[in-house]
């Protein structure tokens, strides 16, 4: 429905740009609600008129939102081609954001593959570029699924310390998302430890921040699938 509210527009290379980010948005609103169908073919209607108005940002933007539906239907091999597509995009460009995106995003999907260096090189690459660009709200998310990377490895003292690093940059910038999710991420370091105390203690702090944020726990599981 929001596609059509630009249609008849006079600036045709304009209306496919803007049509083209439009699309994108739905369809990530639509992956987080499961409704994979309908975010598929926004996100195919996006990449067609991206390229029809043959804007490379706005390709590697749909490009992206291709992996994220493909990543939410567990086909990690066509997520991983259009992350990578995305990036070859982005980094044609120099588009430092996008490209730092694609990467966290591929660091995702070798995480869950259990291909753990593969994993590594992408988040090192997208906090390199995350740096350059000055975001440090970015720089410590990709700190957590660092965190995350490391629980999985079973280096849990490092995992804690990523986790820390990540919650002492977050703090500041009253996030609750993802101070909670650091908290969370330190309280299940805790339980792959069995030390149950401070596992309880931070997953508390957790819930008490989400429900003071006005927050449910799915509002909350749907913003960290967002990355």
């Amino acid at each position: 429905a929001a596609l059509s509210l630009l249609e008849g527009s006079s600036e045709q290379l304009l209306e496919s740009e803007i049509r083209s980010d439009v699309g994108v948005a739905q369809a990530n609103a639509g992956s987080r609600r499961s409704e994979l169908d309908d975010a598929r073919g926004q996100c195919e209607q996006a990449l067609a008129l991206a390229k029809r108005a043959g804007g490379a940002a706005e390709t590697g933007k749909a490009l992206d939102c291709r992996g994220e539906v493909a990543y939410f239907l567990q086909d990690y091999t066509r997520a991983l081609e259009f992350y990578r597509d995305a990036g070859t995009v982005f980094g044609t460009i120099g588009h430092d954001v996008g490209k730092a995106q694609s990467q966290l995003h591929q660091g995702h999907v070798y995480s869950d593959l259990g291909k753990f260096d593969e994993a590594g090189t992408c988040l090192d690459q997208a906090a390199t570029l995350w740096a350059r660009v000055g975001n440090r709200r970015q720089e410590a998310i990709v700190r957590v699924a660092k965190a995350r990377l490391e629980v999985r490895r079973g280096n849990y003292q490092k995992a804690l310390n990523q986790f820390q690093e990540a919650l002492a940059a977050l703090e500041p910038m009253g996030d609750a998302v993802w101070v909670g999710s650091s908290l969370t991420g330190i309280a299940w370091v805790y339980e792959e430890m069995a030390e149950t105390g401070p596992a309880l203690k931070h997953r508390e702090r957790a819930l008490t921040l989400f429900e003071a944020a006005g927050l449910k726990t799915g509002d909350v599981v749907l913003a960290l699938d967002g990355k």
